[in-house]
């Protein structure tokens, strides 16, 4: 039953910051929709948020919950990292070869 709650509380957890992206999302769309920003600012903006906000935002909210984790393999979360972001890297290859243009 133990490992229930902790699969729970890692899923709300992970949905938490989720929807916190999501929602600065949906404000930043309203916000250049709105006129409120111009196109000039976009780029800047852009670059601020995906450069050093969202890192900095994931990097926190791992900090924060990372005592939640009592797994003894814990030293596998890089090397899983380490996986995906090979995987990624792969796919992306792949498609740029399938679709050069695009």
């Amino acid at each position: 039953m133990g490992n229930h709650l902790e699969y729970f509380e890692s899923v709300r957890s992970n949905f938490l910051a989720i929807s916190q992206v999501f929602v600065l999302g949906c404000f930043g769309f309203y916000v250049l929709r709105r006129g409120i920003l111009g196109e000039c600012c976009l780029r800047t903006i852009s670059n601020l948020v995906i450069d050093v906000t969202l890192p900095c935002f994931i990097f926190t909210n791992i900090l924060n919950n990372f005592g939640a984790v009592r797994s003894e393999a814990w030293f596998l979360f890089p090397v899983y990292s380490a996986g995906m972001l090979a995987l990624s890297a792969g796919l992306a290859l792949a498609w740029a070869r399938v679709d050069p243009l695009g």
